[in-house]
């Protein structure tokens, strides 16, 4: 009683197509019974070979494929990323926003790496949501993405990045990109040292945010480079070029524990993770010939408000978000 009839507009590019259905009421005229005889006698006193169409429809056909899904953005169709591959180590707030800008930017083939499971704390700055509640980050963000853009292939590590490579120390020799967003010194160092040792293909970006998000920086070093940023850090990871100073470097504990976090809103968060992304962009495409250091610098006034000391470059006045870009610092 359905029958479909596809039409591909000709000259367009991605493909346009549209969908007629074409419906009629069935193979019987009316729906009374007839009792008494089998059902197969029924149907064929009753057939009439002269049905009717009883309705035409029309509806678009939606297309999830990749030059589809990114017809629109048009530095990608002058930039070819395909078969390029990013890792991501951290899916908390930035490295969560960091993979979503990813992958809706082109890249198709990325790593995600992170020990922690979604919590209720993490609702108001990620990307995840509540049924996400419980789940591994990297898990829950494969999901999520798979759901949307099924053509992508996500590969999931819910484990601190030093035992996987403990278990497999080239699993990482194939990335074209590595990004680290853990702000935690331990595996930013591990990494330093990683590529240091390893000498990989790969170029090794680093990226946090300075306390309440209002500052973010972004370490990026060329492919096949083997420029080592730990000297920019002292001995328990503080970088040596902050751009504010706050009581207790600005760490909030959590009650209960060891462990602690940086305190930051979603908008600022947000737009380290947009220079981020941007950074990672211009690696895959050729842009970046010499280690960069990125800065996101927004509304200094916001630091003087929650008790912080701004120490960074003259920023000019009115001047609510800045982005600079210039060499590694010397120290």
């Amino acid at each position: 009683p359905i029958r479909w009839l596809l039409l591909e507009l000709p000259n367009t590019e991605p493909p346009i197509i549209q969908a007629i259905t074409l419906k009629h009421k069935g193979i019987k005229s009316d729906s009374y019974q007839v009792y008494g005889k089998r059902a197969g006698r029924r149907l064929r006193e009753q057939q009439n070979n002269n049905v009717r169409l009883s309705s035409l429809e029309h509806s678009p056909v939606h297309l999830l494929a990749n030059n589809v899904i990114h017809s629109r953005n048009i530095e990608l169709a002058n930039n070819d990323i395909a078969g390029k591959k990013v890792a991501v180590i951290g899916a908390g707030s930035l490295g969560g926003s960091v993979v979503m800008h990813l992958v809706r930017a082109g890249v198709t083939d990325i790593t995600i790496v992170d020990p922690d499971r979604f919590e209720s704390a993490n609702l108001g700055r990620h990307i995840l949501g509540v049924d996400d509640l419980g789940k591994y980050k990297t898990q829950a963000l494969k999901e999520r993405i798979q759901k949307d853009m099924s053509h992508i292939t996500i590969t999931s590590i819910p484990q601190y990045i030093q035992y996987e490579c403990i278990k497999n120390i080239g699993l990482l020799d194939e990335m074209d990109v590595v990004v680290i967003t853990t702000a935690d010194w331990n595996s930013e160092e591990f990494m330093w040292l990683l590529h240091q040792v390893r000498q990989p293909k790969w170029a090794l970006i680093q990226a946090w945010a300075e306390p309440h998000a209002i500052i973010g920086h972004v370490l990026i070093t060329r492919p096949n480079s083997i420029a080592d940023g730990r000297y920019l850090f002292d001995e328990h990871g503080s970088f040596l070029n902050r751009h504010s100073e706050w009581k207790d470097n600005g760490v909030s504990p959590l009650p209960g524990c060891g462990e602690a976090f940086i305190p930051g809103g979603p908008i600022g968060i947000n737009t380290i993770a947009t220079i981020t992304a941007q950074s990672v962009f211009d690696v895959l495409t050729g842009k970046v010939e010499s280690e960069a250091w990125v800065t996101s610098i927004g509304d200094i006034e916001k630091i003087r408000e929650f008790k912080g000391t701004y120490v960074g470059p003259d920023i000019p006045d009115g001047c609510k978000q800045i982005v600079i870009s210039r060499e590694w610092p010397r120290v």
